[in-house]
């Protein structure tokens, strides 16, 4: 006989508890522990559910690995790396390595007649995969820059559709601050320069994903529209 069979027996047999108080007792004792059991595994796979799921939300945004250098340029924005081909076709080589996507980020004024807001401009290339913004698309396409021509296409959330009063299709301008090393001769030193460039862009899609810090600022535009500007 197991001993788990055992004890259980002992405890709810009903010849020891006959005409005793105790037998009530120890079935409401089973009953409450069962209820707690029951309530801590529900409690769990709440929140292991919950996390699964915000880092499916946040790894769809971003991603799950980032190369990026440590230092920002003047722009207060990640400075561009280079890595080699070689180096790349080693990392997609990796078991746990599904795709290697091509990213960059540039700071910008979205001004309308009536309203100015800060934004983050996301800038990918042909091959980024946009399956997580197709679950979340809430009116328009999603973008396609996989054309030979930069695209004016920009991908923004429906937080910055409601607070700016835009919609689908709609062309909007975007100012950028451009801070770039210039060397006067006069001085004989380099300086630090100061410009004002400026993007219209169309609106072709909105997408919704509930996560406040990124809809109320991320936007997705064509790479090489950043490598422009950069």
């Amino acid at each position: 006989m197991k001993v788990e069979k055992f004890i259980a027996d002992r405890i709810t047999g009903t010849r020891s508890h006959k005409g005793s108080i105790s037998g009530p007792i120890v079935k409401i004792g089973i009953i409450g522990i069962s209820v707690g059991v029951a309530a801590m595994l529900l409690t769990l796979s709440i929140v292991m559910g919950f996390k699964k799921e915000i880092v499916r939300r946040i790894t769809g945004l971003t991603t799950h690995i980032v190369i990026s250098s440590t230092s920002l340029n003047a722009g207060n924005e990640p400075a561009p790396i280079a890595i080699s081909e070689d180096t790349l076709k080693k990392i997609k080589a990796l078991p746990f390595v599904k795709q290697i996507q091509t990213t960059a980020f540039k700071n910008g004024l979205l001004k309308t007649e009536t309203e100015n807001e800060g934004i983050l401009l996301k800038g990918v290339g042909g091959n980024y995969d946009f399956s997580f913004f197709k679950e979340h698309l809430l009116e328009g396409d999603l973008p396609d820059f996989t054309g030979p021509e930069t695209s004016n296409d920009i991908f923004v959330s429906h937080a910055l559709v409601n607070k700016m009063g835009l919609k689908v299709g709609e062309k909007i301008l975007i100012h950028f601050i451009i801070r770039h090393e210039v060397f006067d001769s006069l001085a004989d030193t380099w300086l630090m320069k100061s410009e004002q460039r400026s993007r219209k862009l169309r609106i072709c899609g909105v997408f919704k994903t509930d996560f406040a810090d990124f809809d109320n600022r991320l936007s997705i535009v064509d790479l090489r529209q950043i490598q422009r500007l950069s």
